[in-house]
């Protein structure tokens, strides 16, 4: 379905000329319910996860450690700043981390939804330099 509208232009809009522009109707998504898994019985896992705000590159990380039952044992949530998704990925990671240990939960699993975030911790595979000096 399209409609006429005047008298300005948006990025899902195209003009006619004479002031009148046809535009587009957004595509309304439907959010996707994830869980996370409870870590084996007698385990610690401190699951991490970013949000980035695209039109102003703001992000924000958060985390939770919880036991094997699924109790959270403590959770943190922070404002990372002007950052690409990828580096707030490995801030919120370095925050959980840090929280962990903070806390005397050496030992802790580690679980995040981001995959390229997964390889690069688990790989000897070099990424551009300011995601390795984030790393290593």
């Amino acid at each position: 379905m399209l409609s006429l509208v005047k008298p300005f232009e948006t990025s899902n809009s195209l003009s006619l000329g004479q002031g009148w522009v046809v535009t587009k109707p957004f595509k309304i998504l439907t959010p996707i319910p994830v869980c996370w898994s409870f870590p084996p019985f007698g385990r610690f896992k401190i699951n991490v996860d970013c949000s980035l705000i695209t039109s102003s590159d703001l992000a924000g990380g958060s985390g939770l450690l919880m036991d094997s039952t699924g109790h959270v044992v403590v959770g943190f949530a922070s404002y990372i700043g002007h950052k690409s998704i990828m580096v707030a990925e490995i801030l919120a990671l370095i925050q959980g981390v840090k929280l962990c240990i903070d806390q005397g939960y050496l030992d802790a699993l580690i679980e995040s939804y981001s995959q390229v975030l997964c390889h690069m911790i688990s790989s000897d595979r070099s990424y551009s330099w300011h995601l390795d000096a984030l790393i290593r």
